[in-house]
């Protein structure tokens, strides 16, 4: 090596190298500081196991976001995105042992296992972001290329791994040997329940039939099981179907998910909450099949629910009129008091004029979320005008010249096609 080339090996490159490398260190004991303070100081307001989840999922965030830092040397993305899930899967863990085990309060023994399992999956964190540090903190082209210490990082990756994995299994061992006991006698007032779901009825081939408005009660007995249900909507309305899922134990995560009458997949719901419930609506078309599945949203619990299907009757009394086919007849003398349901309800009256001269059809707008779109067709069904106002909430007129005894069409729906809302129609002749 000749002296200019040693010389600027010797250039304090390193130094700041060093210093550089130093910082997720410094962070990792600055942050997770900072965020206990802020956590003292709320923790009154917080549910106490739900704190400690947020705490647990705090401090684990932050040293995955540490890991993320890129450096000379680097962890691979799948690697850093399995260490991600397995955090979430830690301190999902841990709410569900306090939750459960009433802070300590129940099984005491079994709950200071649970907060060690998750100490030592955030040791196994600390040590990755330790080693990296080290690695990073050699001179240049060297942390590449030191073998030992990119191997000892490997293997601490997986044993971290590793004590998610066990936290998990004994979180199911526990279970099912009854030491943390889902609440299947939790009472239900007011609720009848008409039905219980039939086995086998885990795929859409062997759906269990539910009637609309009914409480039935099902069970995820086995982990990664699915309960399929099939309704029929009523045969005249589009409308919307409200379904509720009421959690009967501290184990479940629900997800729903809702397909077509072919089978296709429209919509799905969930709750990541152990115990949570499900209150989510969706759109149905008449005299169709949908297909209703639940399971458990990360599939490794299990737990027993109440579910029900429900028609929530929005439509106004004029549907159904969607289309022109099906439009109402309504007087010139009428009021017409009406809803668009959601941005693709399409309302569609028809009137015979009762004179000759110009006609005002009046939207007036009785909520803060249409926008107005009129649009006036003549006997043949043809356009003729067509008016709107983008404002949410605004009122809007259309003016045109009719002739005594012929027979229009006015269609009402929202300009942008995704938002509902009351509206009034009135109309009014401008001349005699």
């Amino acid at each position: 090596m000749t002296q200019p080339e040693q010389a600027k090996s010797n250039r304090p490159v390193t130094q700041k190298s060093r210093v550089r490398y130093l910082i997720p260190i410094i962070l990792l004991f600055v942050v997770p500081v900072m965020g206990f303070l802020v956590y003292d100081l709320v923790k009154p307001m917080v549910n106490p196991c739900e704190g400690l989840f947020r705490q647990t999922q705090n401090s684990l965030d932050t040293k995955i976001e540490l890991l993320n830092i890129k450096g000379e040397v680097s962890i691979q993305p799948h690697k850093i995105q399995e260490l991600t899930e397995r955090a979430q899967i830690v301190a999902s863990n841990l709410q569900y042992c306090c939750t459960t085990l009433s802070g300590g309060e129940r099984q005491p023994e079994d709950f200071i296992q649970c907060k060690t399992a998750s100490s030592e999956f955030e040791r196994g964190l600390d040590k990755i972001i330790e080693l990296k540090s080290e690695a990073e903190s050699k001179p240049a082209g060297e942390a590449a290329r030191n073998d030992a210490l990119n191997q000892q990082l490997e293997t601490v990756i997986e044993q971290t791994k590793s004590i998610s994995v066990a936290f998990n299994r004994k979180i199911s061992k526990l279970q099912e040997s009854g030491h943390l006991v889902a609440l299947e006698g939790l009472q239900h007032e007011n609720l009848q329940i008409t039905s219980r779901e039939a086995e086998p009825n885990n795929s859409l081939l062997v759906p269990n039939s539910m009637q609309l408005g009914n409480w039935i009660e099902g069970e995820i007995s086995e982990l990664g099981e699915s309960d399929f249900f099939v309704i029929r909507t009523p045969e005249i309305h589009r409308d919307f179907v409200l379904l509720e899922l009421q959690n009967k134990s501290t184990t479940l995560a629900p997800q729903a998910i809702i397909y077509s009458s072919d089978k296709n997949q429209i919509t799905r719901t969930y709750n990541g909450t152990h115990g949570g419930n499900l209150n989510y609506r969706f759109l149905v078309a008449p005299a169709q099949t949908y297909y209703v599945q639940v399971h458990e949203f990360r599939q490794n619990r299990k737990g027993k629910y109440l579910l029900r299907l429900s028609a929530l009757k929005l439509y106004d009394a004029h549907e159904p009129n969607q289309t022109l086919l099906e439009a109402k007849t309504v007087s010139t003398d009428d009021v017409v008091e009406a809803n668009l349901m959601d941005g693709h309800d399409y309302d569609f009256y028809q009137f015979e004029s009762q004179q000759t001269g110009v006609i005002e059809i009046q939207f007036n707008n009785r909520s803060s979320t249409i926008a107005p779109h009129l649009q006036l067709f003549n006997a043949n069904k043809s356009s003729l005008l067509a008016v709107y106002d983008g404002s949410n909430g605004a009122n809007k007129a259309l003016q045109y010249a009719v002739e005594q005894g012929q027979l229009y069409y006015v269609r009402v729906m929202e300009y942008r096609e995704n938002r509902s809302g009351e509206y009034r129609l009135r109309f009014r002749y401008l001349t005699e």
